[in-house]
């Protein structure tokens, strides 16, 4: 900044009509480098410089490459921007595959615990069953045993017992 006002400074008195060789020596004496170089870059542009034409001209390329500038600025601005909305959409893309994810994978976990569940009460009706037809069979051969018991009870009661015709025959011989 410093350099540019004593740029400005340097110009005024050259335009004012000092000579550049005696600026440069009184400058190189107070700033020492930095204002020869701020000197040297005066001195080419007041070099092209002849009139108060060629400054218009000068005033109006500048403008121009400042409005180029601007211009391109303003499409590398419009770049970025895209880029970044881009990548914002990418990353609502992924998040919105990521959700997706969690819940195909949750309703596969839903879907696999109700499996297990189903597959467990087939085996559990599976051993039912067939704890059902053994208590079937165990009761079956206890009712047949059961029934041939009582029916050699009977049968024994039955041989036992005096038979009604023998009681019968001895009641009519008395008489």
């Amino acid at each position: 900044m410093l350099g540019f006002f004593i740029g400005i400074i340097l110009t005024i008195l050259v335009v004012a009509g000092l000579s550049v060789q005696a600026l440069r020596r009184w400058s190189q004496r107070l700033f020492g480098d930095l204002l020869v170089a701020a000197l040297t870059n005066v001195e080419t542009e007041l070099s092209s410089i002849k009139s108060m034409s060629d400054l218009s001209a000068k005033v109006k390329e500048l403008r121009e490459e400042l409005e180029a500038l601007q211009a391109a600025t303003a499409r590398k601005q419009e770049e970025f921007d895209r880029r970044e909305r881009d990548v914002e959409h990418k990353i609502g893309l992924e998040r919105k595959r990521q959700e997706l994810e969690q819940q195909k994978q949750q309703l596969e976990l839903t879907a696999s615990k109700r499996e297990a569940i189903v597959q467990l009460r087939e085996e559990n009706l599976a051993a039912d069953r067939k704890r059902f037809a053994e208590q079937m069979e165990f009761h079956d051969q206890r009712f047949t045993q059961e029934v041939t018991y009582l029916k050699e009870i009977i049968g024994d009661i039955a041989k036992r017992l005096p038979s009604a015709e023998i009681y019968a025959n001895l009641s009519n011989d008395k008489k």
